[in-house]
């Protein structure tokens, strides 16, 4: 046994000088305050995505989930303590990183960098890419409309999409105020339209073409749709069609600037035949136009 005598004891204590106690002393007090404010944190949501989340981006109570191979996942966080999924897509390889910009959700996706269109979360649809192979994209930013993406080996990549994909049907945003955006407004055939409105249709067009000084749905109330043929029905036209002394469903003051008449009961809508008795031409000829819409956009 080794006996430290009183005058040992004092010298060693003496060599532990304020410059080598200082750290440790520092150290104990950081693992206490971890340790305290781990104790402070509550866990207040969880939602297991199918694979190996990777990154997140929050836009509007909506995350954006790189899920490795199961791609993208748009999950409902507006209640932090229940989320849930409203959506996803497959991209194919791995998403590693999400960028979401006006709408537009930029994805590294392992050896692609994969553009998609999230302005419905329910429904994301892709719209373009970049595809190196042999290189794998670990992180994406998107500022002014280039992607910085980080490649590892390959370093900083820098991409400029071109104007095809800044562009009113590509873009996330309503831009004819007709409260349809990009691919689900009738005046979108692809993502790369440049506008929104459709010279087909004329309550998509841009024009007050019934002279009213109402453009178009939903400003004008003769459009019961941006796909309607017509910005001027008989219920709507200011006139008395029917001959009953009544005009039309607010008596004319829409389509004339002020009310000439009562209004017309058989016209419970602005966009619909003056006489109830008016066979199925009436009916037929406000489907039309919708019809026609959805011929376009499936190509048939």
């Amino acid at each position: 046994m080794r006996v430290v005598t009183q005058s040992r004891l004092t010298h060693r204590i003496n060599r532990l000088r304020p410059a080598r106690i200082l750290p440790i002393a520092l150290g104990v007090a950081f693992c206490l305050g971890l340790a305290q404010h781990a104790e402070a944190l509550i866990t207040v949501g969880v939602l297991d995505t199918p694979r190996d989340a990777r990154d997140v981006e929050i836009v509007g109570g909506l995350a954006y989930v790189a899920d490795g191979p199961s791609g993208l996942r748009v999950i409902d966080v507006s209640d932090p303590a229940a989320p849930f999924e409203v959506g996803a897509l497959d991209t194919l390889l791995r998403a590693m990183d999400v960028e979401v910009v006006d709408g537009v959700a930029y994805v590294a996706d392992y050896w692609r960098l994969v553009v998609v269109d999230v302005s419905d979360p329910a429904a994301p649809v892709e719209i373009g890419e970049v595809f190196i192979g042999g290189e794998t994209w670990w992180d994406v930013e998107v500022v002014g409309g280039l992607a910085y993406v980080a490649g590892g080996d390959s370093g900083l990549r820098i991409i400029d999409f071109g104007p095809e994909y800044n562009t009113e049907c590509g873009d996330g945003l309503d831009n004819d105020g007709d409260g349809l955006a990009d691919m689900a407004d009738p005046g979108c055939l692809a993502p790369t339209d440049p506008s929104e409105r459709e010279a087909a249709f004329v309550c998509d067009d841009g024009e007050d073409n019934d002279g009213d000084t109402l453009v178009d749905y939903p400003n004008d109330p003769g459009c019961f749709h941006p796909a309607a043929n017509t910005e001027e029905p008989v219920c709507q036209d200011g006139d008395d069609n029917d001959g009953d002394g009544k005009i039309d469903f607010d008596g004319g003051l829409s389509a004339l600037g002020y009310a000439a008449a009562e209004p017309d009961p058989q016209c419970t809508d602005p966009w619909q035949a003056e006489q109830v008795s008016c066979g199925l031409g009436a009916e037929l000829a406000l489907l039309l136009a919708p019809l026609i819409w959805l011929w376009r956009r499936r190509g048939i």
